[in-house]
């Protein structure tokens, strides 16, 4: 991948091990988002690196089918290789080289132009425009679908308590309006209720009574439900709050 793949896999695994740690799991996931911002428009380009997703995407893509097929072209879903701002090792100046393009360009040094502006829409140049699944489409689809998995209602991993084995504690209805109920294993002795933010902030902490936890004067969001005993911390379980 180039410019175009957001590469946050280890960021990703680092999330997934670290899930039963708000603090650093809403770090790697912070992480995450920002780099999955700026392939989807926050960059220079305001481009989302996706065929056929949001107001200005890749228009043309070494995709050979669809120049012969015809129809949509460029297919939908494609993440590119470029913009690429390697050297000139790839033979004579011609459409099929990367730097064709700064024969037509103001300034013509392509030195001086960011390296991820360097978009031309060439897509008779595999540098730019061609894509594989390893370099390209595996990774972004590994990313979206990941940051997908952590807000969507109807995905199972989003709520399933079986995302880890080692999550005891159990957080229902998930998700809710407000109010929730927290079961426990019988050997924990709990001292209060913990609940922090996606950025690993405690917002609430309520002495243990019942279980029993109201959650109304907290915005529509995904928060982290832990229980604290008399030894630490115990625990944690994803809870997913939706407006009234």
């Amino acid at each position: 991948g180039q410019s175009t793949t957001p590469l946050v896999q280890a960021g990703i695994m680092g999330h997934y091990l670290f899930r039963n740690d708000p603090i650093k799991s809403a770090n790697y996931l912070g992480a995450i988002y920002s780099t999955a911002d700026y392939f989807l428009g926050n960059n220079p380009l305001n481009m989302v690196w996706i065929t056929g997703v949001g107001e200005r995407s890749p228009a043309e893509i070494f995709n050979l089918d669809s120049w012969y097929i015809g129809g949509d072209s460029p297919r939908k879903g494609i993440v590119p290789y470029g913009p690429w701002e390697g050297a000139n090792d790839y033979g004579p100046l011609g459409p099929w080289n990367h730097l064709w393009p700064y024969n037509f360009t103001h300034p013509s040094n392509k030195d001086l132009w960011p390296g991820h502006e360097r978009w031309f829409d060439q897509r008779t140049s595999p540098l730019a425009a061609e894509y594989t699944v390893d370099q390209n489409l595996g990774p972004a689809i590994f990313t979206y679908g990941y940051l997908f998995a952590q807000t969507a209602q109807d995905f199972p991993l989003a709520i399933s308590p079986e995302q880890s084995s080692s999550l005891a504690i159990k957080v229902y209805p998930n998700p809710s309006k407000g109010a929730v109920t927290i079961e426990l294993p019988g050997e924990i002795r709990p001292t209060s209720i913990l609940v922090y933010g996606m950025d690993g902030r405690l917002l609430v902490e309520q002495a243990w009574q019942s279980g029993e936890l109201s959650l109304h004067q907290l915005t529509p969001g995904i928060y982290f439900i832990g229980i604290r005993d008399e030894s630490g911390t115990y625990g944690f379980q994803k809870l997913r709050l939706e407006g009234e």
